[in-house]
């Protein structure tokens, strides 16, 4: 998996656990600046917290994937046997998926594309409304009356107003949106829904937010009015439908009044309840610690130093033959006419055409995996295989002589044997092979120095 997705999905992660916690825990408190602020925080922490838990020392990195080793050499087996095998095709390595993750990546980012477009939008017809009614600026606010055509409504610092002189409920109410700058928190919800149009629970943090926006908002202007004159604002308000400012505005009566009614005559959350969102900060560490590259692993001495080994990324990036011994490339990975059989077949490897004895080197580091001395084989007569790592393995046939043995340890440019013309071979030659979690790849990739 991309790390650009694991990071995604440690995202959702975080963010639906920090959510979910305070959605069943404080979302009915009367503490609505402490929850604005831990919900803004919330979003912070689903993209902070996978970021810093990769800053974790990896040095156990060697044992992410921590497989037994053994001497395994089943996808190795040459192809031709005998001559009744010489004679038939073998198919091309399939492809073990047809939607890759870099597929679905890229998908994720076309699908947030248009909703951020769409975000775009609204911005742009917010402002294009709210310019459509002369500004009267004062401490720092733009107060729009609209004669009744939009609002009482709030678009970041415009504030609009249905009459002239407003009313002082309505007053109060919009100001809180409008010098708290609620609007900019609709729209950091907006573009993480960007990232999370396909969540519900996306959704239900912005319902959530715009919710303690209206709360402050409400417990601010009941400060300024009395009770009775704001509830019949409310209530005047309540049966009017006007031209809306679009996703980012805050309107008077956006939200359901069951609920505002309910939190204004609610008793005030009492102090022991305020230590209770410290509950958030070990599960934001746990996760800081859980998401970390590789878990602690007490039992690393006990652990093989092959196995160690071997869980080291170690591409056979090397020359199997010297540039300046080699005659010519003779043949390619891919499909071919087989120069005795005259099939159409596939070939699995690479053939570097030189002299007699040529000496073989080994592309890379690792432990000898097989060694066959067999002359008389068709097929890839004498050849020897190398365990890389866990993920790759080189295979060197139609050779001479062999000059490793097998479970010998070795490290790259270390000759493993001479050119031969064993097996089904017309001429001198190397037959390579590079081996990825089985299965064959173009040996030529890790090999630039070739072309």
């Amino acid at each position: 998996m991309p790390n650009a997705l694991t990071y995604f999905w440690q995202a959702e992660i975080t963010f639906a656990l920090l959510f979910g916690l305070w959605w069943l825990g404080f979302r009915q408190t009367t503490l609505h600046r402490t929850n604005r602020a831990i919900l803004l925080s919330i979003l912070g922490l689903a993209l902070l917290i996978p970021g810093v838990a990769r800053q974790f020392p990896d040095d156990h990195q060697l044992l992410t994937t921590p497989t037994a080793w053994k001497l395994d050499t089943s996808p190795w087996e040459p192809t031709h046997t005998d001559a009744k095998l010489a004679t038939k095709e073998p198919t091309a390595p399939a492809s073990t998926t047809t939607i890759t993750w870099n597929h679905l990546l890229y998908l994720l980012a076309a699908l947030c594309g248009l909703r951020l477009l769409w975000v775009v939008g609204q911005l742009g017809r917010g402002w294009w409304l709210v310019r459509k009614f002369p500004a009267r600026e004062q401490h720092g606010l733009y107060y729009r009356y609209t004669h009744g055509l939009a609002g009482p409504s709030t678009f970041f610092r415009h504030v609009l107003l249905p009459a002239d002189p407003p009313d002082d409920a309505v007053l109060a109410h919009e100001e809180v949106h409008a010098r708290q700058g609620h609007s900019w928190d609709i729209l950091l919800a907006e573009l993480w829904l960007c990232l999370n149009w396909w969540n519900p629970l996306a959704y239900v943090y912005r319902r959530s937010l715009r919710q303690v926006h209206e709360y402050l908002a409400d417990a601010q202007a009941l400060r300024q009015v009395s009770k009775v004159s704001y509830l019949k604002a409310l209530a005047a308000q309540s049966g009017i439908s006007l031209q809306s400012t679009g996703s980012l505005s805050h309107a008077f009566t956006q939200h359901t009044l069951t609920k505002r009614l309910y939190m204004m005559k609610k008793n005030p959350t009492t102090t022991w309840r305020r230590a209770a969102y410290v509950a958030l900060i070990p599960l934001a560490a746990g996760l800081t610690w859980a998401f970390r590259p590789v878990p602690y692993c007490a039992g690393i001495a006990s652990i093989p130093e092959t196995e160690l080994l071997m869980s080291i990324p170690n591409p056979p990036d090397g020359a199997p033959i010297k540039k300046a011994d080699l005659t010519r490339l003779a043949s390619g990975f891919g499909f071919r006419r087989h120069p005795i059989t005259k099939e159409k077949v596939f070939h699995k490897g690479v053939d570097f055409s030189a002299k007699h004895g040529t000496p073989i080197y080994a592309t890379g580091s690792g432990q000898i995996l097989k060694t066959v001395v067999n002359t008389t084989d068709i097929g890839h007569g004498t050849y020897v295989i190398i365990k890389h790592d866990n993920e790759y393995e080189t295979m060197y046939s139609n050779m001479d002589e062999i000059h490793v043995a097998e479970g010998q340890s070795i490290t790259k440019g270390t000759q493993i044997g001479t050119v031969g013309n064993t097996g089904m071979s017309t001429a001198p030659h190397l037959h390579y092979e590079v081996h990825q979690y089985g299965e064959p790849v173009d040996p030529i990739k890790f090999l630039p120095d070739y072309y």
